[in-house]
């Protein structure tokens, strides 16, 4: 039993020329294999290559030539999934160097975020800064022209001051001439006194 499944597994699993073939051999005795199993009396052997006749061989090339196209079809498929695995680690690939890429960039724009928020924390220091000097401008501003509102007014204050002083020296000088003081001329600079 054994051997004739063995036997049949083996013819459907060949091409069927290959089956003629095999079928058509002889051994050593010079006879086929059904002779052999007629000559050995395995019933089931010989009724099995009894039944491989033009019918079966037909079924079988069918059968066969269905399998054939399947198996053609499955390496097609294997080969077109081997091809996709492939786009897809070439895709990871490039998916990882886009991410790499990107990790650099997003470092650069921190590292450039961190650069900009310094530059501004140093705008707004000179800011205050010039804030100070241009309030510091102001108040000295303020206090030179307060200065100049008093120099002014001390000098104008020594102006009035000299004014009065030389009228009092004039005065004082005309009433202490006498009438024969002359100027340069000679001209007396009083007039005779009455």
């Amino acid at each position: 039993m054994g051997h004739t499944a063995a036997l049949q597994t083996m013819l459907t699993s060949i091409p069927p020329d290959k089956v003629s073939a095999l079928l058509s051999m002889k051994n050593r005795g010079s006879r086929t294999p059904l002779e052999e199993a007629e000559s050995k009396g395995r019933k089931e052997t010989v009724e099995l290559l009894k039944s491989w006749k033009q019918p079966v061989l037909a079924a079988h090339a069918a059968t066969y030539q269905k399998f054939a196209a399947l198996h053609k079809a499955d390496n097609q498929k294997s080969k077109a999934l081997t091809n996709q695995g492939e786009e897809l680690a070439e895709s990871k690939q490039q998916i990882g160097a886009l991410q790499e890429e990107d990790n650099h960039k997003t470092a650069e724009l921190a590292n450039q975020r961190e650069g900009l928020v310094e530059y501004q924390q140093q705008i707004v220091a000179l800011q205050e800064a010039d804030n100070r000097k241009t309030a510091a401008l102001a108040n000295q501003r303020e206090e030179s022209q307060q200065q100049v509102v008093t120099l002014q007014e001390a000098n104008n204050q020594m102006t009035t001051d000299m004014a009065v002083m030389m009228e009092r020296l004039n005065r004082l000088d005309i009433y202490m001439r006498t009438s024969t003081d002359t100027d340069e001329t000679g001209d007396q600079l009083h007039e005779p006194q009455g």
